[in-house]
């Protein structure tokens, strides 16, 4: 018999698991019976008086807390093997049973004291009784719904055991301090040593809660040994509580005796039964080891006959074949091992294997084995096979694969190596290896991606830069590695190439793909056929992406240098013709105050003159060549204020959502510039929406690092606030997305935009440093984001100087234009407004003024001038004369960079065409802030 055949049997060494056996029924029914017989037959007697014997109580319970106490540890020792919380709950019972005894018997009247001891009352032992007696029951009617519900929990262990006892001691402990300190606040239940009717309604619901456990045992479909035993308790429990607690008369009549000689043998059933299963047990074991002996024999007679057939089995193989012990001494060789090693197997049995081996390993070998047997990690052992080196007869190392497995023979363990000659292998492998070194050497170096793929497309190497875009991408590909890793675009042109390389055309296709790390890449992908002999494919892939960037942002520069220059060279006389028209008709608007018509007439041309000025600005917009006025700005104030502007004028169908993050960084910009490209993005959104739809704009600090700024040339490394207006709108598409920025470019109805708007927004950026970048899907919306470099060192601002209102004055202004209309147009404004005048054609004229001696309180100048001095020279001198002269140019040429004065002084600009009032507003606004600050 082997022991798969008694492992089942380990189940049935446990009261709670073992089917109850024709013997054990019998037996228990016959105990049940014999029990009622006895208890039927004192019945009739109950009340009879007998002899008051004192050490009948701490004799019977002192028995009483053995038996119970005994019982509940082998119980717990069964709950060690099973883990089931129905045997816990029950040894508990037994535990309650033991301990609450020993109050019972200390504060038993006339015992150890007259009126009992721990304080005891004259009802304190009825009410242990009473709880000593109803609290087992219901511990039995635990264990049955426990044992019905099959819960088995594995995890419960030696600390739920304590914690169990614990409680049990706490129970008990509870009740006794109940029955004693709190004796008064329970019903009295005797009268002397006679029982009250209180104890008889008491000890019902004991006999109720008895008969409830009992019928619940009875009622078990598949009862234990256990289980039969404990109806046995419980029937004699039953007889114990109606003898000595509901027949009886009181204290020491037949009814209280035999009660308690009925409650010593309901403790004892359990214990009998389990050490006598238990001396079953070790009789059991005595036969198995008996049967285990004889089969070892067995097993002993058959290892040798293995042996044999399995030396003749190594003598016949090709492989080395050495078995050594745990000292490293050779045991056995085959014939292999002596034809690959030199020596007969007499020369090395009985020596150590490492004569075997060259250094490390000769010296290192012993430290190995050691470090196993002690039972630290294998180097060889369980590993698989290794490659090592073996030592000839005649010095010479050669290299072998080593495989060690192990075996254990009486005790004693044995290793058994196969050794393989792998010499011709290894140098096969070598020159291999060292060509592949090569090729991988050259193919790593070089910046491209190159791969190999089959002529169905699988991938059969791949270099450095190709693992770097791809890497764990093609491990999961299935399949063409093309179609799987690159765009649809550059799949459909490499099936149209596909039949162009298998006849032998080498072929070069433009396309993108996208890396590991989600970047888009335009490459040059270049296909070599026939390489290797199945047909294979070689693929040369360079990344363009910076090239083609490059290019188009060249393409771009040199379109905005070509527009730039294009507006610079007109903007001077345009903007002077639009000067001239817009003040002469501001002149002219009091003209026709009683005249409407031709008052209608005069508006209607200078609003096409403005509109003239503002397609103008728009174009030097897209240049970089307007006039900025950047101040120290938090673009969160900025956004809060536009937002509820655009919330009003965008309607209710597009909700407008600001997202500003706190603590922004400072930036230099101009305010007015950036409130009018955030709402042009705004109103671009609304048109793109046009059934609703949602307009985030948000805001936040962004680093830009080198990695970002590779594959966006135009853009430079720094801290910047990033601007993000997205909406929900019909988005673009990618062609669209590339000319958006181009002027004149409009994707608007004729005569519903200029194709300017977005460019004056880029121009914007662009000349403020920043950059800008654009994102959109088809169906999903766009969203631009604008970036706004830092203000690298935080100064103060100077306080603008608010004027109420377009006012004149008396002061006196020299008026340096080359143009006569505008210098007229000009002089004639100023004398409306109030000031005295004085004038000059160019710089030179008006420096001759100012060396006889002429007073004036501001220089009015244009900045581009005939005659070989501009107005930026022009003031230099004049300041020479008057360091404290107020200054204020004018240009139609908006790209004009202005100089600041020696003494740091701002120079003002007012761009041509102006307009009536804002020549006021701006003189005054000069005038009277050369009066604060002296």
């Amino acid at each position: 018999m082997n022991f798969t055949g008694r492992l089942p049997q380990v189940e049935r060494i446990s009261l709670s698991t073992m089917p109850v056996g024709r013997g054990e029924r019998r037996l228990a029914t016959g105990v049940i019976g014999v029990s009622a017989a006895v208890f039927l037959s004192l019945v009739p007697f109950a009340t009879v008086p007998l002899p008051v014997v004192p050490p009948f109580i701490p004799a019977y319970e002192a028995a009483l807390v053995i038996c119970d106490l005994i019982t509940g540890l082998l119980l717990i020792g069964q709950f060690a093997q099973h883990r089931s919380r129905a045997l816990l709950v029950l040894a508990c019972g037994y535990l309650f049973d033991g301990l609450i005894v020993i109050p019972h018997a200390l504060s038993y009247p006339g015992v150890f004291a007259p009126n009992g001891l721990l304080g005891a009352g004259p009802h304190t032992t009825a009410w242990l009784y009473v709880f000593w007696h109803g609290g087992f029951p219901i511990f039995v009617m635990a264990y049955v719904g426990l044992e019905r519900r099959s819960i088995r929990q594995h995890v419960l262990g030696a600390t739920d055991v304590v914690k169990a006892a614990a409680l049990v001691a706490c129970l008990v402990g509870g009740i006794t301090l109940l029955t004693t300190a709190g004796q008064d606040f329970l019903p009295p239940l005797m009268a002397g040593s006679h029982y009250r009717p209180a104890l008889t309604v008491a000890v019902s619901s004991v006999l109720a809660l008895s008969s409830v456990a009992l019928v619940g045992l009875w009622r078990k479909r598949s009862r234990s040994v256990l289980d039969i035993w404990l109806m046995a308790v419980m029937s004699a429990w039953l007889c114990d509580v109606g003898l000595s607690a509901v027949l009886n008369g009181g204290r020491y009549d037949l009814g209280f005796y035999a009660g308690r000689i009925y409650g010593l043998l309901s403790a004892s059933f359990i214990l009998a039964v389990i050490l006598l299963e238990t001396s079953g047990l070790y009789s059991r074991m005595a036969k198995d080891k008996a049967k285990l002996e004889e089969q070892a024999e067995q097993l002993e007679r058959n290892n040798q006959v293995l042996n044999t057939t399995l030396f003749s089995l190594l003598d016949a193989l090709s492989d080395s074949i050495i078995t050594i012990d745990e000292q490293g001494v050779i045991q056995t060789v085959n014939p292999a091992f002596e034809r690959l090693f030199g020596q007969t197997s007499g020369e090395v049995v009985g020596h150590n294997v490492k004569m075997l081996m060259p250094e490390p390993y000769h010296s290192q070998h012993d430290g190995y084995l050691s470090h196993y047997l002690a039972g630290g990690t294998p180097r060889i052992i369980g590993q698989g096979q290794r490659e090592v080196l073996g030592l000839h007869k005649d010095g010479h190392s050669f290299p072998v694969d080593l495989s060690v497995s192990e075996v254990s023979v009486a005790g004693q363990h044995l290793f058994i190596g196969a050794i393989r000659d792998n010499t011709a292998r290894k140098q096969a492998e070598d020159a291999l290896r060292a060509s592949e070194f090569r090729l991988r050497l050259i193919t790593d170096s070089l910046p491209i991606a190159i791969f190999q793929i089959s002529s169905n497309g699988h991938l059969l190497f791949g270099n450095k830069v190709f693992s770097q875009w791809f890497g764990k991408a093609v491990e999961n590909t299935s399949g063409c590695v093309i179609d799987s890793l690159f765009k649809p675009s550059l799949t459909e042109q490499w099936n149209l190439a596909r039949n162009r390389l298998r006849s032998g055309e080498t072929v070069s296709v433009d396309g993108s793909i996208t890396d590991l790390e989600a970047t888009r890449r335009d490459i040059r992908l270049t296909m070599v056929p026939r390489v290797g002999v199945e047909g294979d494919f070689l693929g040369l892939m360079e990344d363009v992406t910076n090239h083609n960037a490059t290019l188009a942002q060249l393409h771009r520069s040199q379109k905005m240098e070509a527009v730039g220059q294009l507006t610079g060279g007109i903007a001077h006389d345009f903007n002077n013709l639009l000067g001239i028209i817009i003040g002469n008709l501001d002149l002219l608007e009091g003209a026709f105050d009683n005249d409407p018509d031709n008052a209608d007439l005069a508006k209607s041309a200078l609003g096409a003159a403005l509109r003239g000025a503002d397609l103008t600005r728009a174009l030097l917009a897209f240049s970089r060549r307007q006039a900025l006025n950047p101040v120290q700005t938090d673009v969160g104030d900025i956004l809060t204020k536009l937002a509820q502007l655009l919330r009003r004028t965008l309607g209710e169908q597009i909700l407008v959502t600001l997202e500003a993050d706190n603590g922004l960084w400072p930036v230099s910009i101009d305010v007015a510039q950036l409130e009018s490209s955030v709402t042009n993005l705004a109103i671009n959104a609304r048109d793109a929406m046009p059934n609703g739809g949602r307009l985030i704009i948000t805001t936040h600090n962004v680093v830009l690092d080198a990695h970002y700024v590779e594959l966006n040339p135009d853009a430079m490394t720094g801290d910047y606030v990033l601007i993000e207006v997205s909406d929900t709108g019909t988005g673009m598409t990618p062609e669209v997305t590339r000319q958006v920025f181009e002027p004149f470019f409009t994707t608007k109805p004729e005569g519903k935009g200029t194709g300017l708007g977005l460019s004056m927004v880029y121009g914007f950026i662009k000349q403020s440093g920043g950059h800008i970048k654009i994102y959109s899907e088809v169906g999903h919306g766009t969203t631009i984001r604008l970036y706004l470099p830092r203000l690298a060192v935080t100064t103060e601002q100077t306080p603008a100087v608010v004027v109420k209102a377009a006012t004149g004055g008396t002061e006196t202004i020299l008026v340096v234009e080359d143009n006569d209309d505008m210098r007229r147009m000009a002089i004639r404004q100023l004398k409306e407004l109030g000031y005295r005048t004085l004038e000059a054609s160019n710089g030179i004229a008006a420096l001759n003024l100012i060396r006889d001696g002429a007073a004036f309180d501001l220089l009015f100048s244009d900045v581009v001038m005939p005659g070989g001095m501009n107005g930026f020279e022009l003031g230099q001198e004049a300041r020479k004369h008057n360091p404290d002269l107020r200054i204020l140019f004018t240009s139609g040429f908006p790209g004009t960079i202005i100089p600041e004065a020696e003494n740091g002084a701002k120079v003002e600009l007012l761009s041509k065409p102006y307009r009536k009032d804002d020549l006021a507003r701006r003189v005054r606004q000069v005038l009277d802030l050369g009066k604060e600050m002296r």
